[in-house]
């Protein structure tokens, strides 16, 4: 488990932690993300040598995303004094990923949305150009977290927006701080067909985020792939449940081909 993993401490270290910070709640902003298909793509990577290959390279693009985000406020540093002051809020976001999930946490203030959206928003965009889908939920609430633990309404309350209510591959948002985010410089959202409002993970700021991955890492982030998986996806899948949430996805997508300088997908 990346981020720290029981198996790292003795259990009584552990526990002793945890008394220490007895009731040590605080309100933090929460993003939980599950990476479609992964568990089919795992059970057949063993027999699989392509698929074993497009998990490590999925990884390996996702285990770059923090650095990523982080090169990007280092470019504002240099010359932007509030930037400066914010970088200090930034360094307190933690993702931590398990298996075909990621979770993210960051301080209740504009600064932590800001940054919970980004790196959302980049790990969406990362697993699409891999040829993974991800749905989530984004949320604010009571979270205990040490560098082995992690529990509270807000990860429980997170994870059922994205179990229960998400159903397309889209990051959902509590209703509860849709005004908050409105507010918000920097964090996207959209409105859906059923009322509800979703992070805009393709709109045209992300594209900075994406410079600076293939500057600093020489990997592209090519949503290229991404397209042509869905459109292979939405061709062979007869499931009408699945091909729904293809369908959704393809569409969105297409509404935002012209921020990335790609051809929508055809006969959809």
């Amino acid at each position: 488990m990346q981020g720290g993993g029981f198996a790292e401490q003795p259990a009584e270290n552990i526990c002793e932690g945890i008394m220490e910070n007895e009731h040590n709640y605080k309100e933090r902003y929460v993003a939980f993300i599950d990476i479609l298909g992964f568990k089919e793509a795992v059970y057949e990577s063993p027999e699989n040598a392509a698929k074993f290959h497009e998990i490590a390279i999925a990884l390996e693009h996702l285990s770059k995303v923090k650095h990523i985000i982080h090169t990007t406020i280092e470019d504002l540093k240099k010359s932007d004094e509030i930037a400066n002051q914010a970088w200090a809020m930034w360094q307190d976001v933690k993702v931590t990923t398990f298996s075909d999930n990621i979770f993210i946490s960051a301080e209740n203030n504009n600064v932590g949305l800001m940054a919970l959206g980004a790196y959302s928003c980049l790990i969406y965009n990362t697993l699409f150009a891999n040829g993974f889908f991800a749905r989530g939920g984004i949320t604010k609430g009571e979270l205990f977290e040490s560098d082995d633990v992690v529990f509270g309404k807000a990860l429980i309350d997170a994870y059922e927006l994205e179990s229960k209510t998400s159903i397309f591959p889209r990051i959902l948002i509590a209703n509860s701080i849709i005004d908050e985010i409105k507010k918000t410089t920097g964090f996207h959202i959209e409105q859906d067909f059923d009322g509800s409002y979703f992070l805009d993970v393709f709109y045209p700021g992300i594209n900075k985020l994406k410079e600076n991955w293939q500057k600093s890492t020489g990997l592209k982030l090519d949503l290229q792939k991404g397209k042509l998986k869905l459109s292979e996806e939405l061709q062979k899948t007869k499931n009408q449940s699945v091909r729904s949430k293809l369908f959704w996805l393809a569409k969105y997508f297409n509404a935002k081909t012209e921020n990335h300088k790609i051809t929508p997908i055809e006969n959809i």
